[in-house]
């Protein structure tokens, strides 16, 4: 899944005002790296709104992190750190550690300080299945879907489960609603 560009927001959701400007001019390092932070935090909370359950991400592969800084500004790495060190922090290293770039940019939308766009590898609805049924023995699985969907996709994520090492898998149908 691709995220679009994220800047640092206040808990509330309002952008960090505070933190805008150019870094090593307006900002220092340690607030811009705060805002990184920020970043995180509202790219999470992102996430969370539109996957329901942060456990369907398997894996952060891919972040740019973008500084509004002047040419001889180079402390790119340090300020986008505030971004990947929160992500690791919540996600752990095995699925929070990404490739990365920090780049500097001669301006941001908005005039923010920090900007980060990133690419994220979600679970296989298969694969977390078999996580949650090897980790309850015993539980058995149903499938439940309506007569509008296509037979060949049910039976298709069926296989998938049963081949993932899911043994007990049901299949009930009903009739479309409206």
């Amino acid at each position: 899944a691709y995220i679009s560009g994220h800047g640092p927001q206040n808990p509330d959701g309002s952008i960090a005002t505070e933190l805008m400007g150019k870094v090593g001019q307006d900002i220092t390092v340690e607030q811009a790296t705060e805002a990184a932070r920020l970043v995180a935090l509202a790219m999470i909370g992102t996430l969370k709104r539109e996957l329901g359950d942060l456990s369907r991400i398997k894996k952060w592969v891919k972040v740019l992190g973008m500084v509004n800084c002047n040419g001889d500004f180079t402390s790119h790495t340090p300020v986008i750190n505030g971004f990947s060190d929160t992500v690791i922090e919540v996600f752990g290293k095995d699925v929070g550690l990404a490739a990365r770039s920090a780049v500097g940019m001669s301006s941001l939308p908005m005039n923010l300080s920090v900007e980060v766009e990133a690419v994220i590898e979600l679970a296989l609805v298969a694969e977390r299945v078999s996580k949650i049924t090897r980790a309850n023995p015993g539980l058995k699985v149903l499938v439940e879907g309506d007569a509008t969907i296509a037979y060949g996709r049910v039976i298709d994520l069926m296989d998938r489960l049963q081949r993932v090492g899911v043994q007990d898998v049901g299949l009930i149908t009903q009739p479309p609603s409206g």
